[in-house]
């Protein structure tokens, strides 16, 4: 399974999950927000990660079953 993005009336994209918008904590100047720990490599800041939704959705479907 791909992920892809669908909106009404716009083509439909295949999503790229980018690891800064998942898994890193940027400071919030305006609220004065600190994250407690340092940033992570641009490498991983960077990069992208792809999920397997099938086995997401087994899981769905078997508890629904049950």
């Amino acid at each position: 399974m791909k992920a892809k993005l669908w909106r009404q009336g716009v083509p439909t994209q295949k999503v790229n999950i980018p690891i800064n918008d998942v898994f890193y904590d940027p400071p919030i100047p305006t609220i004065g927000y600190t994250p407690l720990g340092a940033p992570p490599p641009p490498a991983i800041i960077n990069g992208n990660f792809t999920i397997d939704l099938y086995v997401v959705q087994q899981e769905v479907l078997n508890s629904q079953a049950t």
